[in-house]
């Protein structure tokens, strides 16, 4: 899992860009938490990186306090959120501290082309 520290990171990924410049991937998600948040901190990352490594995901990290601006771009109200997207359009958005269940999502969401 990569961190999203900035938001021109997420820009670039959003325009269809990785970090480098270069075509990014098809598809991602983006997993927005708090290192302070109770919530956050219950989730089995390892389970969803498993998840996301299944459906060849690429998965990323946004803690709220390192990079505030794209959790404000983004929208988020509540953490931790998990947000599908494919360049310039978000495809799915779940809201849940239950590893089980946000896990079922990723599976799901990764079926999406």
């Amino acid at each position: 899992m990569l961190e999203l520290t900035t938001l021109e990171q997420f820009q670039e990924l959003w325009h269809g860009y990785d970090y480098r410049g270069n075509p990014g991937p098809k598809r991602f998600l983006i997993w927005c938490s708090a290192a302070w948040c109770g919530p956050c901190q219950k989730m089995d990352k390892r389970a969803l990186e498993d998840a996301a490594n299944e459906m060849a995901l690429p998965f990323y990290y946004c803690d709220a306090t390192v990079n505030a601006a794209t959790i404000e771009q983004l929208g988020i109200t509540t953490l931790p959120t998990f947000i599908m997207f494919n360049p310039k359009v978000e495809v799915a958005r779940r809201m849940s501290s239950d590893t089980v269940k946000v896990c079922q999502f990723i599976r799901k969401v990764g079926l999406v082309q």
